[in-house]
């Protein structure tokens, strides 16, 4: 498109062609860019996608921010309680009075009593009792044996005292024997070694009140002197 061209600008012919001319170079301008425009958008060659898909991209990155977080939020969200998927709690069954109550942090349910138990009086002991849901209060200091039974629980000791203390002769010189008086025996003479025999008799006298305390006392005779010790194995023994 050519413009009119006048030798005189100040002329009043071409002050009155000047905005005519304005106006047809604004609309060239105006088409120009409606064609590029157009081209842009209707291009075959994938760069107007190219463009499209710059905006759209930023787009979707500036409203895939917040999704983000938002989806993170709501995985932590859920994350905690999801933590007991994976476990295979045991099937339990509760005994009369208590039900299967899952504590706080944990994933598997325990079994709870319905109601509060009751605190266990002085001198006695809480104790967990098979098919019960409170425990039961037992004498925190039971009652002493019967003398049979304090007898032969006392034997077991001395048997096991007399085993080690015996122990480690080399001589015949090296042992000695002495006859126990307790509660629970009378007059029963002992072979042991000589460095050991003050400990087997401490020991046996403090079981012997323990276990024996229910057996009545007795007048305790002179004991018969022992027969002299001897060494057999590295153990003190009797003679015969």
């Amino acid at each position: 498109m050519s413009l009119p061209v006048t030798r005189n600008s100040h002329s009043p012919k071409a002050m009155r062609l000047m905005p005519l001319a304005v106006l047809a170079l604004g609309a060239w301008f105006a088409g120009a860019c409606a064609g590029r425009a157009e081209s842009l958008s209707d291009g075959t060659d994938g760069s107007s996608g190219a463009g499209g898909s710059l905006g759209a991209s930023g787009a979707s990155s500036i409203a895939g921010a917040p999704g983000a977080g938002a989806s993170a939020i709501a995985a932590g969200a859920g994350g905690e309680s999801n933590v007991c998927d994976g476990v295979d709690c045991p099937s339990i069954v509760c005994a009369e009075g208590s039900e299967p109550v899952v504590p706080a942090g944990a994933c598997c349910a325990t079994c709870q009593c319905k109601q509060a138990c009751l605190p266990c009086p002085v001198d006695t002991h809480a104790e967990a009792q098979a098919g019960q849901c409170c425990p039961s209060c037992v004498p925190s200091n039971p009652p002493p044996l019967s003398c049979e039974a304090g007898k032969m629980q006392y034997a077991a000791l001395r048997a096991q005292f007399l085993e080690k203390y015996s122990e480690g002769c080399s001589a015949d010189s090296q042992c000695l024997t002495m006859t126990v008086a307790n509660a629970c025996e009378n007059c029963q003479p002992v072979a042991l070694t000589s460095a050991a025999a003050m400990f087997f008799s401490g020991n046996t006298s403090s079981a012997a009140a323990t276990d024996c305390v229910a057996c009545p006392s007795v007048a305790i005779p002179p004991c018969v002197p022992p027969p002299a010790p001897v060494c057999i194995n590295n153990f003190c023994k009797l003679p015969g």
